[in-house]
């Protein structure tokens, strides 16, 4: 296998991992339990690994997963949970 093709497996690998994470964390009991699920998960991973899966979750669920037309909803309901964060975290 070359090394693009190695790459390539290895990126497919964090991107399956990224989907797994998402559907476990859609399917869980919400608040505290999810929470707990999820993080289980990534707390076995390396950091390197960690930042890769996280990037992965990210651009999956903001680009692929979200549909454009939704986005400027999904966003205003992002700014409005973060700001709720901001106020908990103070």
């Amino acid at each position: 296998m070359g090394e693009g093709a190695a790459q390539e497996q290895e990126t497919a690998a964090i991107v399956l991992q990224a989907y797994d994470l998402l559907e476990m964390s859609m399917t869980a009991p919400t608040g505290p339990d999810a929470i707990r699920a999820v993080r289980s998960e990534l707390e076995v991973l390396p950091r390197e690994k960690l930042l890769q899966v996280a990037l992965a979750i990210t651009v999956e669920a903001t680009n692929v997963l979200t549909h454009s037309a939704d986005r400027p909803r999904f966003l205003r309901r992002l700014q409005h949970f973060r700001l709720e964060a901001r106020w908990r975290a103070s």
